[in-house]
């Protein structure tokens, strides 16, 4: 039954356990409570409707069941992974009772300070960041001070969250064109990138340096607009460049799946056959299936990854979790998708 002016006490005795143990269980934090118990919990405070006093909790500084999901950069909210993340994130904390709020930071550090403070204000409590915004260590050390939860997906300052391996899935790309005989690779990352996150990786792994001949400079930036054309327009320049400088180019790797389009798009004006250049993208775009394209890209398990940040939302101490990549390869006989099987992956 629907009841009013249900309060922690009332659950509490109905699931036969302490108010304080319900409060811990509908604000996400960990108990010795059995699974059944948790379930039970939750499951009353929806059918009975139990809303805490959010106003006197917020008033008094205390903790609150109000999130904040931050975007670093409008065109991570373009992403097909990080949507399929963000809906994952939406129903995990409204099965554990949460409210939420979304901001979408603009890269402009007082206007970002604001809209930290502002969420703040309206009682969060609790944050997590998808991507690093601009200021992210003074975000980040503000909040932490405050005593506010933190937690971070592909955020590489924030002391607890998730990181997609990526540069995992580049080394199962050049080892999967090695094993084509395509020796002339280009991978279209940042010189950073490139420097900072492959070579230490393939050194560590492959016990050889990389081949310089890796590199292909490729430059997202702040984008603002519909970050689909611009990773395409972006796809179709490199790949023209590299066609110019590099005719013999035999496979190319590139951030996303719709760099891999634009890609597409260059070789066929090129008048070059898709088939001759293995093309591979990341993130696995929805509309990958349908572009009857040859072409390999991962996908990243984000219903697993939206439920490990919740599970750790409010815990404390640092933790970092790595989520590896599917393998999946795409071929240009309309729809057919194949899985590469994770005991023949490289």
């Amino acid at each position: 039954m629907k009841r009013q002016l249900v309060t922690l006490k009332d659950i509490a005795r109905h699931c036969d356990l302490a108010p304080t143990t319900v409060s811990r269980i509908l604000n996400g934090k960990s108990t010795y409570c059995s699974q059944e118990k948790i379930s039970l919990v939750r499951k009353t405070a929806r059918e009975w409707d139990y809303r805490p006093n959010i106003g006197y909790r917020i008033m008094t500084g205390r903790d609150t069941n109000i999130v904040s999901i931050i975007f670093s950069q409008p065109r991570i909210t373009q992403d097909d992974q990080i949507n399929r993340l963000y809906m994952q994130l939406c129903a995990g904390l409204d099965e554990r009772n949460f409210a939420l709020y979304t901001a979408v930071l603009n890269g402009e550090r007082e206007a970002q300070m604001r809209n930290i403070h502002d969420l703040d204000e309206r009682g969060c409590r609790s944050y997590i960041f998808i991507g690093t915004p601009t200021c992210c260590e003074e975000i980040y050390e503000i909040l932490a001070e405050s005593g506010r939860a933190c937690i971070g997906f592909n955020n590489i300052t924030i002391p607890r969250g998730i990181m997609t391996d990526q540069a995992g899935a580049y080394l199962q790309y050049m080892l999967l064109a090695e094993q084509e005989g395509r020796k002339n690779f280009r991978i279209a990352v940042s010189p950073r990138y490139f420097e900072q996150q492959l070579r230490p990786r393939f050194l560590r792994e492959r016990k050889t340096d990389l081949p310089h001949t890796s590199l292909c400079s490729s430059t997202i930036g702040f984008v603002t607009g519909n970050s689909a054309d611009h990773y395409f327009h972006l796809g179709y320049s490199l790949m023209r460049k590299e066609l110019a400088e590099n005719p013999g180019i035999e496979a190319m790797a590139f951030p996303t799946d719709y760099h891999v389009f634009g890609a597409a798009a260059a070789l066929h004006d090129a008048q070059r056959n898709a088939e001759t250049v293995h093309l591979f993208g990341m993130g696995d775009a929805v509309s990958s299936r349908f572009m009857n394209l040859r072409f390999t890209t991962a996908r990243f398990d984000m219903e697993k990854c939206g439920d490990m940040l919740l599970e750790h939302l409010q815990q404390t101490g640092e933790w970092k979790e790595t989520l590896s990549p599917e393998i999946i390869h795409y071929h240009s006989n309309g729809t057919l998708m194949m899985k590469k099987d994770k005991e023949e992956q490289p």
